[in-house]
């Protein structure tokens, strides 16, 4: 099976290097359990396909890098990566935003038979954004999720759920240890 993972961060940011470091592991353990995985990450210098720059872009810590990440990112993503290639399709959850839920539509229409899997490591998450910006992604987003369930197949999470926004949910461990998966 041929994986793309997302994570909408930046793996050179030190407040997102455990993040970073559990993305990495998640690689290693689908790669040790016979996947081809490769896996978009972000730095201040732009968007990364594995340890490789497909798009340079300033991504330093600002109010336009913010809109970036929720108005223009997807969008990118899109046209720099082949989809048709992949099987799955695993999301670290960006918050729903119109050009999210544009990305994952046109995800299915190019591959359809491709699975779409979102991690959302916590939930309810709402009371995790903070500041302005924050609550008005927070806002979006509880207009925009009902919409998830049109384009996703099934959630990752850490609780003991069975659906979230009427999506099930693939319960797992909070971290990976590749030598686990042998």
């Amino acid at each position: 099976m041929k994986i793309l993972m997302i994570a909408r961060i930046r793996f050179d940011n030190t407040q997102e290097k455990a993040i970073a470091s559990k993305l990495l592991s998640q690689q290693k353990a689908f790669e040790k359990l016979g996947n081809s995985t490769d896996l978009v990450h972000l730095n201040e210098s732009g968007i990364y396909i594995n340890q490789t720059l497909i798009k340079r872009a300033s991504l330093k810590n600002s109010i336009a890098t913010k809109l970036y990440f929720f108005k223009k990112l997807f969008t990118d993503i899109l046209k720099l990566i082949d989809i048709s290639q992949y099987d799955l399709l695993y999301i670290r959850y960006p918050m729903s935003t119109y050009d999210f839920l544009r990305f994952l539509g046109k995800i299915k229409v190019k591959n359809s038979n491709i699975k779409i899997v979102l991690e959302m490591p916590t939930f309810p998450y709402h009371k995790e954004k903070r500041g302005f910006f924050g609550k008005l992604i927070s806002f979006i987003d509880k207009d925009k999720r009902t919409q998830l369930n049109k384009n996703v197949d099934y959630i990752t999470h850490f609780g003991t759920e069975k659906k979230i926004f009427n999506i099930p949910i693939i319960n797992i461990q909070n971290g990976a240890n590749p030598d686990e998966y042998q």
